[in-house]
């Protein structure tokens, strides 16, 4: 993984624009980083119906210039968005396994995640990735800008990033889930019918 010293850093948030993706979050991090210096930008990728009040609080906070609203995009711009970007956001209130995560560390972006049942499993308790409180915007850019301090923390987690996804395939992903929802929920699920 490589990454200039200096920026500009390109943040990324995927996912339908709605309260419980709690994009605002990711927009109040990004207003808190630039106003503490940094040259970072936010590429939103997703549509819905938070949209015209999330275009709002980035004009309010004087980061409109720095945010990009994208839309609903085709997984191939997805892709290439992550490939260029730097950090993903995800800043949902309730979080289930966050797949996207996935999408985007295998192209080499550190994620930095709302707590969830997996988000420990996901972010390697702190080696691939940051957990941050969805609540709290200013704990989303105090994680962005510890990344942006520590350029070799962030390689490393790159790496480490792009190993734990290159193991997960649909077989294992699977697997993991079923033990996920087992140890969560207190029950023994059955493994799934396979059609005649």
């Amino acid at each position: 993984a490589e990454r200039p010293a200096d920026g500009p850093w390109r943040l990324v948030v995927v996912g339908r624009l709605t309260p419980n993706k709690n994009q605002k979050a990711a927009i109040r991090a990004l207003a808190a980083v630039v106003d503490a210096g940094l040259d970072a930008s936010l590429e939103v990728l997703g549509d819905g119906p938070e949209l015209e009040r999330l275009e709002v609080l980035a004009a309010e906070l004087g980061v409109a210039d720095r945010v990009a609203f994208r839309g609903m995009v085709d997984l191939r711009e997805v892709t290439a968005t992550f490939a260029a970007s730097d950090i993903q956001l995800l800043t949902s209130k309730q979080e289930g396994f966050g797949k996207v995560l996935l999408e985007g560390m295998v192209q080499g972006v550190v994620p930095i995640t709302s707590h969830s049942p997996a988000s420990g499993e996901i972010s390697g308790n702190g080696s691939r990735g940051v957990v941050a409180d969805p609540e709290d915007p200013g704990s989303f850019a105090r994680a962005v800008q510890d990344l942006v301090a520590d350029r070799e923390r962030w390689v490393r987690m790159v790496d480490d990033a792009r190993a734990y996804t290159g193991a997960h395939t649909l077989e294992v992903f699977g697997r993991e889930v079923q033990a996920l929802l087992q140890r969560q929920w207190h029950v023994e699920l059955q493994p799934p019918r396979v059609a005649p």
